[in-house]
């Protein structure tokens, strides 16, 4: 069974932590702050989640949304569409988006959209 997991993109501390729970009923994420405060809250309007994809890159690293990625020579971005996860390819208009599954064990993740944006462009 996958496990369902979340990271989330801290905007003020523009951070990305790792999401311990969600309370859906108060729209909060309970993330680790820092050593000194283990754990805390940020509202979702504070931060951008991120799925676990269930998968893993070719080093062994989990793939989240939002991740960028590189397969031989094309990059691309993990986005949540139409219930799964694709690739959707940055520069190199002769590929498709791609189900993520399919091209997991050959990807390498390089950066993320909120970390490493020029990466996108």
């Amino acid at each position: 069974m996958k496990a369902i997991k979340f990271r989330a993109w801290i905007r003020y501390q523009k951070e990305i932590k790792e999401v311990y729970s969600l309370d859906f009923i108060n729209k909060k994420a309970y993330i680790e702050m820092n050593k000194s405060v283990p754990f805390g809250y940020v509202n979702f309007d504070g931060c951008e989640l991120m799925q676990f994809t269930g998968l893993h890159d070719n080093n062994g690293k989990e793939i989240y949304e939002g991740d960028i990625i590189k397969a031989k020579c094309s990059r691309g971005v993990i986005i949540f569409e139409d219930g799964c996860f694709i690739i959707k390819w940055i520069r190199d208009k002769d590929f498709f988006n791609n189900v993520l599954s399919r091209h997991a064990d050959c990807i390498t993740i390089v950066g993320n959209i909120y970390e490493t944006p020029l990466l996108v462009e």
